[in-house]
Order: C-alpha cells, then structure tokens, then sequence
C-alpha cells in the first residue's frame, strides 16, 4: 500500500465537502432466469447509481468497499469519502471527509467504525460526529517495505474490537475499550490469512489453511475442521465455500473453466452467495456475476454478463449482497455502481 499523500488529498477533498450525490438511473434490460425459487422465477432488473457524483481516475475517488444494513440503508468507501443512502441506493448522502485506509465496521445505523489515516474513529450518532482513537499497538510504518500500517479492524460492540497487523501478519491484538489500548491475542509466525469475531468472547483466526478456534477472547485456541453453527459466516476456500458446521460445502461456479477465478464476493444472512467471475482468457466479457439461492434446492445461477470496463487498469473491486438479494457492485476508479434488484 502507498503512502497517503495527506496535503494533496485535503486540498483536493475541500472542494467536495457539500457535495450530496444523488443517483442518477439508467435501466438495463431486464434478465430473466429460467431458474425456479420457491416456484417462482427470479427477474433481474439492473441499474447505474450514482455515489460520488464526480469523476474519479485515481485509487482515491474509487468505491473500495459497499455495506448495506437492510434493503434501504447502506454505505460506500471510497480512499477519501464515506456516502449513506437511505433509498436503497437511490440517493446518496455525503458523511464524511477523511484520508481512508481499512474498513468501515456499520455495527448499526448509530454505531460505526472506521479506519483511517489518524486512528480509528467512532460514531454512536449515525456519523454527525465522530470520536478518534489515535493508538495503535503496532507501529504505523512497516520497516521492511515503508508502507503505511492502518491493520485491519473488526469491532463487534461499541467497546471490543480486534486489529491484525499488516507487517506481522501474524499478531492478533483485541481492544476492551474501543481501540484506547490493546493486548495481543494471538502470535504466529505465519500469516493470519483470515479472521472473525461474532463477539467478544468467541473468534476464530485461519493460518496455513487451518482453522483455529477460541471461545475466551484469545486466551486459549483448538484446532476445528470447521466453524460451529453460532457462526453467521462462510470461509472460502480453495474451489468451495464452507459454511459453519460444515454441513454444507458449496462449489464454486464454473470451475470446468480454469481460466475463471472468484474476484470478489459476499453473503447474506440466509446464505445465498453473490460472486463476480472473471475470465483473463478472453478479450471482452470477461467479467460474469453469479448467484447461489440457499433454498431447499439450493443452486447458483448466472445474473448477468457484466458490461465490459473502459479503463484497462480497473477491476469489479466490490460486491454487497442484501437479504432480498439485491446486489451492488463496485468498479474500482469509478464513483458509480451498478445494482441488480428482484422484480
């Protein structure tokens, strides 16, 4: 990662500070899928919304990251802004103006996170204000390649948190009081290559593909095959998905195809599983999105062929999929998004 450069940034960030993006919405046509979900047919319609409103050609005005709380309410991170939408995309609000570099961690529509350049700060008003906590337990420049090191936060109340270091990859600390101090929790020679907390108490950390489990807040760890069914969370691995229990491990699509890889993805809390494929084999439509439906028939179907990308250099960066499965999808250098929604 590249050092931010701060005063670049801010003199370029002071003229979009009462922008309020609204979307403008251009329809595709509607996909129809031939593909039963309890005994109906879903119909995609598709549309372009509008986040940032500006024209963005840099890693900076980029929408990195799309959270959505419910149908309506959701979030958009770009390297330097933070966006709201009550309307389901709709229309956007502008939130904040911040140098960001991680995660932005939506507990609630009060209660946030978010890492950024000076720290790590906190809402509990939905973002009218925000609180910074400066520390981190780590040093904030990696010495071995001089990059900055923001870590990668989890919060799961308004008080206990975790942070991996992004040198060290494999030191795990925890925070009881909202990222003021931190003890570390785990300690691996080898990179951490994924972790999650459902709450204070009870984690999980993956290192050289195994599965280590804690129920006491890092104090002690046992080796699992897989997570147990209080997790909300599926891992990916190498050509499927394991979810918790491991009751279900669910392929990857179109893996008789070896030039197409998983880019990005997410799920719902009913499991179903949006992904962006991408082929390198071809020379256009290399970019699909794909649908698997956790029913009682489980099965993925194909959405779309996703539009073909102007920039050489951009990538489908970004994917939210909410409960009524609409899926919003992010193209990196680009303040739009496009949104694929059940008629």
């Amino acid at each position: 990662m590249k050092t931010v450069n701060t005063t670049i940034n801010l003199i370029f960030i002071s003229l979009l500070l009462f922008i309020t993006a609204c979307s403008s919405s251009d329809e595709a046509e509607v996909i129809e899928t031939d593909d039963p979900v309890e005994e109906t047919e879903l119909r995609f319609r598709s549309v372009t919304q509008n986040v940032t409103f500006d024209v963005c050609t840099s890693q900076y005005c980029s929408i990195k990251q799309i959270a959505f709380l419910n149908e309506e309410v959701g979030y958009a991170v770009t390297g330097v802004q933070l966006y709201k939408t009550n309307t389901g995309g709709e229309t956007w609000e502008y939130l904040l103006n911040q140098d960001i570099v991680g995660r932005l961690i939506p507990l609630t529509e009060e209660l946030m996170f978010l890492n950024v350049y000076d720290g790590i700060l906190k809402t509990t008003n939905g973002g009218s204000s925000w609180t910074n906590s400066p520390t981190r337990p780590f040093g904030f420049i990696c010495e071995s390649t001089g990059s900055i090191n923001p870590g990668i936060i989890e919060f799961v109340d308004s008080s206990n948190g975790f942070i991996q270091d992004k040198c060290d990859r494999g030191q795990l600390y925890k925070t009881s009081d909202s990222g003021n101090s931190w003890e570390r929790i785990f300690n691996s020679d080898n990179d951490i290559t994924e972790f999650h907390f459902r709450d204070a108490n009870n984690g999980f950390v993956i290192v050289n593909d195994i599965l280590y489990l804690t129920e006491n807040a890092g104090q002690d760890w046992t080796e699992k095959d897989f997570l147990p069914n209080t997790f909300d969370y599926v891992i990916e691995k190498g050509n499927f998905f394991l979810f918790p229990d491991g009751t279900s491990n669910v392929d990857k699509p179109n893996l008789d195809n070896p030039n197409s890889t998983v880019t990005t993805f997410d799920v719902n809390q009913n499991g179903d599983i949006a992904v962006i494929l991408y082929d390198d084999s071809l020379a256009a439509n290399n970019w699909q999105l794909m649908l698997y439906i956790n029913n009682e028939t489980p099965e993925w179907i194909r959405v779309d062929q996703l539009p073909d990308l102007n920039d050489p250099i951009s990538v489908y960066s970004a994917i939210s999929l909410t409960n009524e499965k609409s899926m919003y999808i992010g193209e990196s250098r680009s303040g739009v998004l496009l949104k694929y929604y059940v008629e």
